[in-house]
This record gives structure tokens, C-alpha cells and sequence, in this order.
């Protein structure tokens, strides 16, 4: 991947030589057009977070062990 800056005229074809996939189109007319279904808020990021945190401290300081959170062994799918 290289990055190179490009117009942001939005005009896909033009910057990147080919045309922007469906899904893409999609996600940046909804963009413009203020529709905010598809994406995260802050507010459930950084809840999500709070979740999250608390467990990966956890792991780090070898309080709690991976496999107690999946329920079963490491790699097995949760099977105990």
C-alpha cells in the first residue's frame, strides 16, 4: 500500500484509476447524506472500552487467564 495525498473532489475513478467498489459508494452517500446507522458513536466506543479495559489489565497482570474468559482451553473453540 502506498499513500499519496488525492483531490477530494470524490471522485474515485479519477484518484485510483479504477471504479469505487458498490459497498463504498454506499458508505460515503450515506456520509454525506447524515445517515450515521452504519457507523460506531463515540459514546458506544468508549463504552465499549469500559468493558474491554478492565479484562486486558487483568490479563496483563496474570489475574485472570485467558482461557477463564472463553470459557474452555486456549485454540479449542471454547470446548472445556
Amino acid at each position: 500500500m502506498t499513500l499519496r495525498p488525492v483531490s477530494m473532489d470524490f471522485n474515485y475513478g479519477s484518484s485510483f484509476g479504477e471504479r469505487s467498489p458498490r459497498h463504498t459508494r454506499r458508505c460515503w452517500l450515506d456520509a454525506i447524506m447524515g445517515d450515521a446507522t452504519l457507523y460506531t458513536r463515540q459514546d458506544m466506543v468508549e463504552a465499549s472500552w469500559s468493558v474491554v479495559e478492565p479484562i486486558q489489565k487483568r490479563v496483563a497482570r496474570n489475574q485472570i487467564r485467558l482461557s477463564e474468559l472463553r470459557g474452555g482451553n486456549v485454540g479449542t473453540g471454547g470446548g472445556r
